[in-house]
């Protein structure tokens, strides 16, 4: 269901185990370093260096002056509050919040020319379903 992106394959085959991970990327001594230098940043050895404002913490991170982003406070917010209440309305208006946003906005999917096409679902109640033709 997730991909790691970003991220050595080694690491993820030690820490994420099963996990795909076709791109590749940095490893643990990567990842030490950037917390080391974010740390100094945050904490340096002499107080008068103090950082008021910190840098982002990622490129992909939603930020309220930032870039538009499908998944923002309120779809996050949709869900969690739909999956841990068991809401199925709530669910309903996350899931059509994402689908106009979707619609506007260009993703990695409707960059690569993915369509939906019609499809037989699969039923997840466990009942038995016939093998594909």
């Amino acid at each position: 269901m997730f991909e790691a992106i970003g991220l050595g394959r080694d690491l993820v085959e030690e820490f994420f185990t099963g996990t795909t991970s076709r791109l590749g990327g940095v490893g643990l001594d990567e990842l030490a370093a950037e917390a080391a230098a974010r740390h100094a940043v945050a904490y340096p050895r002499n107080p008068l260096l103090l950082a008021h404002d910190l840098p982002g913490g990622g490129e992909y991170q939603w930020r309220r002056e930032g870039e538009y982003h499908l998944f923002n406070p309120e779809t996050v917010f949709k869900l969690q509050h739909a999956t841990r209440n068991k809401r199925y309305e709530i669910f309903k208006q996350y899931t059509q919040a994402v689908d106009d946003r979707s619609a506007a906005w260009p993703r990695c999917r409707a960059c690569s020319g993915a369509t939906r096409t019609a499809r037989t679902p699969i039923p997840i109640d466990g009942s038995s379903r016939s093998p594909p033709s």
